[in-house]
């Protein structure tokens, strides 16, 4: 029971979030909306369920039980952060570069909070019915911090997108690779420990692991609010 009350959680939350950018003040195209929302959760949803799919067989191949999946993991733990920021990238640019009036830091941010919302609500799905794209996680934890971080890095990397346009192909890379690095350091300390301890983790071990990604996702989330608040709002001519 508590199990499919995390799940139902963890579908719900990031619906509810999906929906606050939506309708909330700062949605990047307040004329637009069901348009905007629509487009970009259709084809972030699109690239995350391919993403995830590729990501569910070649963690699952060959693996017998939680620590061989784990232990995969760790060992191409890079490429996995790559391949998932990759996804989220490939939509974001669309969206962050395009148009006669460039959009704001904070239409990037908004951009890349959506994406990567929807990225963790199909994570979320995939995880309950099986590996769920390399996680092991519960729904609860999910929530609390896959959740979080898939949406803050959306929005590092709309804000990296919008700030760093005109530095041209280095701008792009950093986009990319600076919120592929803060993913490989939050997944490093619970994939490890899972690796190498299994379902026999001692609870201090796991306390420390989950607290350590957890400092990532508040720093994360900590940055990404001083951000926006520093960024200027963007023009009405932008946010049509």
């Amino acid at each position: 029971m508590v199990q499919i009350v995390g799940f139902a959680l963890s579908v719900l939350v990031p619906l509810l979030a999906l929906f606050f950018i939506h309708q909330g003040p700062h949605c990047p195209m307040p004329r637009r909306r069901w348009r905007w929302t629509g487009y970009l959760a259709g084809t972030s949803a699109f690239v995350a369920a391919l993403v995830s799919a590729v990501a569910v067989y070649v963690i699952s191949a060959g693996a017998v039980d939680l620590v061989d999946r784990a232990a995969t993991t760790w060992r191409i733990l890079p490429v996995l952060a790559l391949i998932e920021e990759l996804s989220r990238f490939v939509v974001l640019v669309f969206y962050s570069l395009r148009g006669p009036v460039r959009p704001g830091v904070r239409d990037g941010i908004m951009y890349g909070l959506a994406a990567g919302i929807v990225f963790a609500l199909l994570e979320n799905v995939m995880t309950f019915g099986g590996p769920g794209a390399g996680s092991a996680a519960s729904g609860w934890l999910r929530i609390g911090l896959a959740t979080p971080l898939h949406a803050l890095l959306g929005g590092l990397m709309g804000c990296l997108l919008v700030r760093l346009r005109d530095r041209g192909a280095v701008g792009l890379a950093a986009a990319l690779l600076v919120p592929t690095i803060v993913h490989i350091v939050y997944d490093a300390p619970v994939i490890y420990a899972v690796s190498r301890a299994g379902e026999e983790m001692s609870l201090g071990t796991a306390v420390t692991a989950i607290s350590l990604s957890a400092a990532i996702v508040l720093g994360l989330a900590v940055l990404l609010i001083r951000l926006f608040h520093r960024a200027a709002p963007a023009a009405p001519a932008a946010r049509s």
